[in-house]
Order: structure tokens, then C-alpha cells, then sequence
């Protein structure tokens, strides 16, 4: 499966990453992996996440109907922070339609083209949310 995460304790960061050929089923199977650590405690508010799309190269796997589903079935609480990676045009449009499908639990991503803007974005957010880390 073309995308995976990692738990960042240290900074409470949820590093996600696709790669490749990314499609509908493995967004959805990432956002129930997201689901269920909220579910369990392992993440709250306080957490933030980073999505990394700079290695996904084909993105025609990838529906409308899909981006709705998870934009529809986020399980990120409003207010967290999160930073979304992207390197082409077709990648930002499609975080541009989850953030419209998901409002407004979905309107404070901040969608960046490098890693280093996504961790300042993030460091930014969480002053400004006045949460320490």
C-alpha cells in the first residue's frame, strides 16, 4: 500500500506519506488507521499532522467520490494542525477539494511545496493555537 504514517512522540506529529500510485482505497484505509488512534486515546487535539505527497507520482486512483469520503469521514478534530506536502498542481487541487467537502473541519490545512514550510506552518499554528509541545 502506497501510503503509511509514523508516530512522532517527540514532537506529537503524525508524519504521513504516500507514495507512488495512490488511490481512493489507500486514503481511506490511512484516514480508518487515523480513526481508530483517536479512538483508542493515542492521539487527541494536541497532535498535529503532516502529510507528505511528494513522492506520489500517479494520482489516477484518485476520485471525486473518494476525496468526499474522506473528506467526509476526517476524524481530525477541528482546530488541529495540519500541513499537507504537495509537488504539482493536480496534488494541490485535490487538498483543495478535501478542505472545500470538509469544511469546516478541514479549513485550517495549510498546503505548502516543501517539508521545511510544512514544519514551519505547523510550528506557526500551534504558537499561534497557544499549544505546547
Amino acid at each position: 500500500m502506497p501510503a503509511d504514517f509514523e508516530l512522532r512522540r517527540e514532537t506529537r506529529i503524525v508524519y504521513s506519506r504516500g507514495w507512488g500510485a495512490l488511490t481512493d482505497a489507500d486514503l481511506v484505509g490511512h484516514q480508518a488507521h487515523m480513526a481508530a488512534l483517536f479512538k483508542s486515546g493515542q492521539l487527541d487535539v494536541d497532535w498535529a499532522q503532516l502529510w507528505d505527497f511528494t513522492a506520489v507520482d500517479n494520482l489516477d486512483g484518485v476520485s471525486s467520490s473518494g476525496i468526499r469520503r474522506v473528506a467526509e469521514g476526517n476524524p481530525w478534530p477541528r482546530y488541529t494542525v495540519r500541513a499537507v506536502v504537495v509537488t504539482t498542481d493536480e496534488q494541490f487541487g485535490l487538498v483543495r477539494m478535501f478542505q472545500a467537502l470538509g469544511d469546516p473541519k478541514t479549513d485550517g490545512i495549510g498546503i505548502t511545496r516543501s517539508l521545511a514550510d510544512a514544519d514551519a506552518f505547523i510550528t506557526r499554528e500551534r504558537v499561534r493555537l497557544g499549544i505546547a509541545i
